[in-house]
This record gives structure tokens, sequence and C-alpha cells, in this order.
């Protein structure tokens, strides 16, 4: 709660400054503005600067790029003399007597400054007869402002201003760790000296609060126009709960469409598989054959598609349910290069919002409501960038901006995790997770709108970089059961047909530019593939750290690993190594060597090249399996790290040693060993597989 009023402080002196002062220009006292983000307008060409090398202020350090090095082709040793990354390199670029003029040309309008430090430079230039806005980033480093990257030519001024609003806390950290400064913690969350008295308002709430979940939503699809349930993709439980929704007779009588992130152009199949009076489920399969590159081969999502079929079956034609794809087209029947594909790529939360937008005024004076089912990343309403003022324009935030309080979206509870399935720990530090076990984990819904959990800040998408509280992206909190108990989706039987496979390395080899690895070209070796995580326990088990993170604020995993470091025992470090020399022993020439990893339950980080390191170990153990392990004692390195000394014999007389490290991993809470197996680095021991007994 006291990172929620430090956030709304910000945010309010933010838009105070920007509303009463505006910009400032160039040279003016800007002790106004807001210290997050500073603007002001400079309006100068580059021609219109002293010829001589200024890195003074972020509109000087861009003449002087501009003028010094774009116009004149620096090499990259030259360009290491301004900029914070430093590369190497002699050979200069030829640049054409009209490409320089350009760039002397290029009008600054406008310089923003985050935080102090990191700068973006907005100039109008003309590329090849296109008027553009350049985007170039500095850094403040010794008093320089130092060139960190350029984002090409945006086509509007709004279009670079947002770009930069996304990206602007990123670029900070990236150009504070090159230059090896601390960055400083993202929520400011302080270690908790009263644990109990810290959670109480929050298990308070849920008793006083918390509903159950199925009652909860006919009252929200009652009153709402349209409801969002914000997902993370492919839960059985969640999925079985949507299921339970719609076969509530209830659901009928308050919702009319259904909308889901599906692709639009399987529009007809579907109103052709509800309107039949069998269900075939291959038409639905065929649909889900069309989304990404591999299909959405989820059995829960099937089962939904089902069950509205059999729904339907007792329902008048007036009030059956629809069901309405709302994502981008994927015809892959027309896709037969990659360039055919980018006429297809669009804007996939303002296309989604859109049409539902569209479909939502069709059905103006029909009562019924709607329910959109999509990813938590497309459902969040308004949340902001790290300058705070630039909205993140989810597919939500576009609904938000035409319904209002007519729209009501539902987060489900998540570990925190990117976009591409990365963990980095848990919501709230575990807070959210404590207090939930404080009731025995039972389901429960309840609103974000009042109370503790929708004043914390919202940090489940730390790639978005978005900023704001629980309460500002969604209006109520799901929770089914603890994320320890949960699955990936099952497979869809038979998804991955011949036929399917031979289509998904057609796709390969124009979207990624190669076929599908032999291994997993057929249809049994493409669904053992799939099998590896289809249908098993999620990844995040295991790597959200522990739930009580909260009490040691957002320095958790220093002082955890503190402790650890300091406790460690040597049968500790020994068990672990127990479990890759077992893997070695029974090491499977048919599987890959991620498989190896997790077949052992071992974490290996190795210098380099995993799938060179696997193959050394195969090969080798073919003709000279694995004798004996020796270990040796446990010392530390000058980092203070664990290490042991490891004696390995093979059959035929080879011995060699190796020191392995072990280091502390506070997301997974276990120790991760380290370099001890890259024997296919070693000049020595590289070629052994090619050797004869």
């Amino acid at each position: 709660m006291r990172d929620s009023l430090y956030m709304r402080v910000v945010i309010l002196s933010l838009c105070i400054s920007i509303l009463i002062n505006g910009y400032t220009k160039a040279g003016e006292d800007k002790s106004n503005t807001s210290d997050l983000l500073k603007i002001y307008k400079v309006d100068k060409k580059v021609s219109d600067f002293p010829e001589v090398g200024d890195l003074s202020t972020p509109e000087a350090a861009y003449a002087t790029i501009m003028r010094d090095y774009m116009a004149l082709g620096a090499s990259t040793s030259e360009w290491s003399d301004i900029s914070v990354k430093k590369v190497s390199g002699t050979e200069r670029t030829n640049v054409s007597d009209e490409k320089a003029q350009s760039y002397l040309n290029a009008r600054i309008i406008e310089v923003q400054i985050y935080k102090e430090r990191s700068a973006r430079v907005f100039a109008e230039i003309e590329n090849n007869g296109i008027i553009g806005f350049d985007q170039r980033s500095l850094f403040l480093y010794q008093g320089r402002w130092l060139n960190s990257g350029h984002d090409g030519s945006a086509p509007t001024l709004e279009e670079a201003r947002e770009t930069f609003a996304r990206k602007c806390e990123r670029i900070l950290k990236t150009n504070l760790e090159l230059v090896g400064e601390a960055t400083e913690s993202r929520w400011n969350r302080s270690p908790v000296s009263d644990p109990q008295a810290y959670l109480k308002p929050y298990v308070d709430f849920l008793q006083k609060e918390g509903r159950e979940p199925n009652e909860f939503m006919m009252d929200a699809f009652k009153k709402y126009e349209l409801v969002t349930m914000g997902e993370v993709h492919n839960r059985p439980d969640y999925w079985a709960f949507n299921t339970e929704l719609i076969r509530d007779s209830k659901f009928a009588e308050l919702v009319g469409t259904i909308y889901l992130e599906l692709p639009l152009n399987h529009q007809e199949n579907i109103n052709s598989f509800l309107s039949l009076n069998t269900c075939k489920k291959e038409i639905v399969i065929n649909m889900l054959r069309d989304m990404m590159d591999l299909g959405w081969p989820c059995q829960p999502t099937l089962d939904f598609f089902t069950a509205v079929w059999e729904v339907n079956q007792n329902l008048s034609t007036k009030n059956k349910l629809r069901i309405l794809l709302v994502d981008m087209e994927r015809p892959w029947e027309k896709i037969q290069k990659r360039e055919d594909w980018r006429k297809y790529n669009v804007d996939r939360d303002s296309y989604m919002a859109q049409n539902i937008l569209k479909d939502r005024k069709s059905q103006e004076g029909k009562q019924r409501h709607g329910f959109f089912i999509t990813g938590m990343g497309h459902a969040m309403e308004e949340f902001f960038y790290a300058d705070f003022k630039t909205p993140h324009k989810s597919a939500g935030w576009h609904l938000k901006q035409a319904l209002g309080e007519q729209l009501f979206t539902v987060f489900q509870h998540a570990p925190v995790m990117t976009n591409q399935g990365e963990i980095s720990g848990r919501l709230a530090l575990g807070l959210i997770d404590t207090a939930f076990e404080q009731l025995d984990d039972r389901p429960v819904i309840f609103t974000l709108q009042s109370g503790p959990f929708g004043e914390l800040a919202f940090d489940g998408m730390p790639d978005a970089d978005i900023y704001g509280k629980f309460s500002d992206g969604y209006d109520a909190y799901l929770y089914l059961l603890p994320l320890e108990s949960e699955i990936f989706s099952p497979l869809i039987e038979g998804f991955y047909s011949k036929e399917y496979v031979d289509e998904i390395n057609r796709r390969n080899i124009f979207m990624q530019g190669s076929p599908l690895d032999e291994n997993i070209s057929t249809s049994e070796g493409f669904t053992a593939m799939r099998s590896e995580f289809w249908g098993k326990p999620r990844s995040w088990i295991g790597k959200m750290g522990p739930e009580d993170a909260w009490q040691e604020g957002d320095q958790w995993k220093t002082k955890i690993r503190e402790k650890r470091l300091a406790s460690v025992t040597y049968e500790q470090l020994t068990a672990e190594l127990d479990k890759i020399f077992k893997g070695i022993r029974e090491i499977d020439p048919e599987k890959s060597g991620d498989a190896w990893e997790k077949k052992f339950g071992f974490n290996y980080l190795t210098m380099s090249n995993w799938s060179g390191m696997y193959k050394w170990w195969l090969d080798v153990t073919k003709k000279h399996p694995l004798e004996s392990v020796k270990y040796g004692e446990l010392n530390r390195n000058k980092e203070g790290l664990p290490q042991i000394e490891v004696t390995v014999t093979l059959q035929g007389n080879i011995t060699f040693s190796r020191v392995f490290l072990f280091e502390y991993g506070a997301l997974w809470d276990g120790w991760q060993v380290q370099y001890g197996l890259d024997m296919h680095l070693d000049p020595q021991w590289r070629n052994l597989p090619e050797k004869k007994n």
C-alpha cells in the first residue's frame, strides 16, 4: 500500500506539471516540471548548431552525431568515442551527398529526458522523399550525453513519443548496467517488520468480501455490457470454469455472444459448427491448427467449444449462443512466402477491440451482453508506461475508451511472467498467495475497486514496462487453485496428424528459413516433442521463489542468496552432482539435451553451446561409459561461490578433473551447477569422440 501511495503522488504531480507548465524551451528553468520526465521543444536544424563537437546537451549531442558521424560515415571505433557501448572496427560507411545533406537538414523538434539521465531526441528528417521522425537515445555519463541507440524513423511524432514511453525505463536500466552503475528497484518495496500485522487487512478483506466465483460472475454478466476474462493461456482449471459458466442456465439469459482470441478468418466455419445437428469437432480443430505457426492444440479450449454446441441444443433459435472470433486472420492456405504474412500482421489489440465494438453496435437493442476471453495482457484496461502519461493501448484500453463503466475485466491469479513465459517470482512477492493460503486455498473472486488488493502495484508483466495499481487494469481478481497444483493443457488427441505436420514444415520453411528437424518431422515425433510440456505440470512450478518473499521486500533474492551461501553444506552440493552423473550414466541417445536435464532434475549452466556439450557426452559415453566419480573438498572461489573439484574416470583408462562451481537460484530455491561438464570446449579433450579406442 505504501507503493501505490507513492505511485499516485508521482502520477498526480506529473499530470499537474504537464497541464500547468506544458513544454519548456531549451535553456529555460525546468524546475517546475516533473523529476520523472522533462520535455522541451528545440525547433532547430542540425546545420544551425556550431560546427564543434558538443555533448553538453541532448540536442547538441544529436547535432554532433548527425554532422560528424552519420554524415561522414564514421567507423565503429569512432562511434565508441561518443557511445555508451564500446565496439571496435575501422571500416567506414559510404554516405551519399544526398543522404549527408538530409542528416544536416534534420530539424530537432523535441527532447524528452527521463529520470535526468536518459534522453530521446525527436527530429523531423527526410529519407528518400518521405518525411519521418528520427529517434535517437542519449545517456548522461560523466557530464557528456553519449549515444545509446537509435530506433530509426517513425511516421508520426506521436508514434515516436509512444515508442520512447514504452522503452524509457528499459533503456535507462540497460545503460546503467553498461556503465557499471546500480539500478534502482522498480517498486521500492521495503522489508516488513511485522508480517502478521501487514497480512491481516488482506485476509480480513478476503473473509469479508471474497465470493463464490460462479455467482459473482453471473452478477457481472447481468450488470455489464461486456465482461472480459484476462487469462494466462492453456490452464485446464480456468477453462473448466469458463465451461461451467456457459453451462449455467442463467448464462444464456444474460450473455448472447462469446468473443475469443482466435483467427477471424475461420468465422464462417465456427458458425457452421454451431449450426450443425451433430458436433463436428474437426471444424474447431482445423481452426485451432491455424492459430500461430504450430497450432493451438489445447483440449480444454476444444471442450469449451463443445460445451457451447451442447448448450445450444437446448436453446431456442433466438437465444442460442454465438461465438465470434476476433483475432487477426491467419489464412495459411493463402500464405506461400513470408511477405504474404505481413499483410495479415496487424495491431492485434486494436483489431480485436474494434471487432468487438463493431459487433456490440450491431447488437444494440438485443439486450444480451458479451463475454470476451483473452490473454491478461490484452485484457488490461488503463495502465501507463514508465512516463506515467502514455497509456498502454491494449484491447482492454480501447474497449474502456468506448464502453466506459460498461466494461468489467477479471484478472486470473498468475505468477509474474513475461509474454514469452519467463518467470520472475510471485505477484506482490507472494503476499497474494500467502493470503489465499490463509483461507485454505479455496476458490474465490473479489473486487479490486475497493480493499487492499486493488491498491497493490501491478507487477504481473515485467516485459511490458507498465505501471499502475491492480485496480487500474482490472475490476476483479479470480483465484481457483494454488499455482503449484496446475498443469499445462493436455494435447488434443490426433492434433498433429501427418498432413498437419507436413503443413507445419511448409510454414517453418518460409517463416523460419529451414525445414523441421528430422526427428520431429513426423506425426509421432512432433507429438512427442509437444508432449514434453503439454499436459505436464506448469513450467513455473519451482521457479517462483518462496511465498514469504514479501517479508524481505524487493531485495529478497539477494537476502535469501546470502543466507543460502553462508549455510551451504557439502552434502547439498554433492547431491546436485549425484543427479548430474546419474544422468551421464543413463544418457539416452534418443533424447535431446534439454530432456536429459529435465529427466534427472538438475539445473546446469554451460559456458557455451548446451547441445554441443550434450553431444560430446553422448558420443564419448557410447565408447567409454562412466566408470567412477570422485568428489574433492568444498572450498570457495575468489567471489565466495562454493566449488568442488570432481575427478571422472571413463572406461578405457581416461581420467580428467574439473572444478564445478555452484550458484544459488532464489526463484527455484536451489543450487545451479556450473561449467564442470564443458569438455567440448577443452582443446585437450574436445576431439575425444573422434578418437578410436
